[in-house]
C-alpha cells in the first residue's frame, strides 16, 4: 500500500507540472495577457477551438506515459486555477485542503457508497452529513442524499416506450389507458417515475415473481390480458398478439 501511494503522488505531482508548463507556454501566446506571464489568474489559458474538428482527431492507439500526462493535462485548460485570489464562481467553490485531501481518500480507497457491502460505514457518514444538514434547516429526520440516476435512467426507458406507442404524446400529451409492467422486486422509484412522467403510480402493475425473483410467465400473461381487456397499452402488448398460445 505504501508504494501504491507513492506511485499515486508521483503521478500527480507529473500531471501537475504538465498542467502549469502547458499553462505557461499558452499564456505566453496570448498576446492580450502578456503582462500576466508570471500571473495566471483565475483560470487556465485556452486558445479557442472546435469541438467537431477536435473530436476529429482522436487517436485511439495506446501511447506512452509522457503522452498520456499530455493529453490528460490537456483537460484542465480553460479550467478554475485553484488558488487563485481572483477566482469566484458560485458554482465552483475552492475546496479546502482537508476537503481535497478527503476526497482523495475516497479515491485512493476506492470507496463506493452505494451499498455497505463493499462502501462500509461511508453510508452512514452520509446519513450524518444528511442529518447534520437537515438539522441545519429544521429538518430532524432528514436521513439521505438524492441521486437522480437511476430514476434517470427508467425515465428514459419509459420515455422511449412511450415515443413507441404514443408517437404524437410528445404535442398531445399522454393517453390516459398506458400501464407499466414491472416485476414486484423492481426498484421502489418505478412508481415515482410512473407519477412524474404523467402515467400516474396506480398504474404501474407489478407482477408476481417466483422463489428467484423473477416474474413468472402465468403473470406476465394476466397482466397482459387484463391490461387487453381494460383497454389498456403497454410497451408487451404486441407479446400477447403474437404468442397467445405460448404463455
Amino acid at each position: 500500500m505504501p508504494n501504491y501511494f507513492n506511485q499515486v503522488i508521483s503521478f500527480f505531482n507529473e500531471i501537475h507540472n504538465q498542467i502549469l508548463k502547458d499553462a505557461e507556454l499558452k499564456q505566453q501566446k496570448l498576446p492580450e495577457i502578456k503582462s500576466f506571464k508570471n500571473n495566471l489568474g483565475a483560470k487556465f489559458p485556452v486558445t479557442p477551438f472546435n469541438y467537431i474538428n477536435e473530436l476529429k482527431s482522436i487517436h485511439d492507439s495506446p501511447c506512452s506515459k509522457q503522452q498520456l500526462i499530455t493529453e490528460a493535462a490537456k483537460f484542465f485548460e480553460g479550467s478554475i486555477q485553484v488558488g487563485s485570489k481572483k477566482s469566484l464562481f458560485n458554482m465552483i467553490p475552492q475546496p479546502s485542503p482537508e476537503a481535497t485531501a478527503a476526497a482523495w481518500a475516497a479515491t485512493y480507497f476506492n470507496v463506493n457508497s452505494l451499498m455497505d457491502a463493499f462502501g462500509g460505514k461511508s453510508l452512514l457518514v452520509e446519513q450524518q452529513v444528511s442529518r447534520t444538514i437537515g438539522r441545519w434547516v429544521g429538518w430532524h429526520d432528514a436521513m439521505g442524499i438524492s441521486c437522480s440516476g437511476g430514476k434517470i435512467t427508467i425515465l428514459y426507458a419509459l420515455k422511449s416506450a412511450i415515443s413507441r406507442l404514443c408517437p404524437t404524446s410528445i404535442r398531445d400529451g399522454l393517453p390516459n389507458n398506458l400501464v407499466i409492467l414491472c416485476s414486484e422486486g423492481a426498484h421502489y422509484c418505478v412508481e415515482h417515475v410512473a407519477s412524474m412522467i404523467g402515467i400516474g403510480a396506480t398504474n404501474c402493475w407489478r407482477l408476481k415473481s417466483d422463489d428467484e425473483g423473477k416474474t413468472t410467465a402465468g403473470s406476465l400473461k394476466l397482466a397482459l390480458e387484463t391490461a387487453l381487456n381494460k383497454g389498456k397499452k403497454n410497451s408487451c402488448n404486441h407479446l400477447l398478439w403474437r404468442y397467445h398460445n405460448q404463455l
